[in-house]
């Protein structure tokens, strides 16, 4: 994979924190459970164990204006000290900056975000 401009790597950034914030919240029997980056020659994966929350399904799963949180208090307080830029925007950021690079795995306890390298 070629370096990546400031953009992409800030929507991946953006993903990361996602998850970060919602694993907080998220328990498998005793332990939490863990987002894992992969790094591949070809691509970059983002696993995060708990899959889509309330309102958001595999199906609906991406689209605008859907949107939950498995703690909105945590997510809100996270907004206003400026960890979160706002609700409902890091998958279209990351769109806009990955383009057709970047796709998704749903499933109804599992989610991952594949970035594939850029072809020399």
């Amino acid at each position: 994979m070629k370096p990546c401009a400031d953009d992409e790597l800030e929507a991946m950034l953006a993903d990361l924190e996602s998850d970060r914030v919602e694993r907080k919240q998220s328990f498998r029997g005793d332990a939490p459970a863990t987002v894992r980056v992969y790094w591949f020659d070809d691509r970059i994966e983002i696993h995060n164990p708990g899959g889509p929350f309330g309102s958001v399904t595999p199906e609906n799963f991406g689209q605008p204006g859907v949107t939950d949180y498995r703690n909105p208090n945590l997510a809100e307080a996270l907004r206003a000290l400026g960890y979160v830029q706002r609700f409902g925007a890091g998958i279209a950021i990351a769109r806009k900056a990955l383009r057709n690079r970047l796709r998704f795995e749903v499933q109804p306890g599992f989610l991952a975000a594949i970035v594939a390298g850029e072809r020399p």
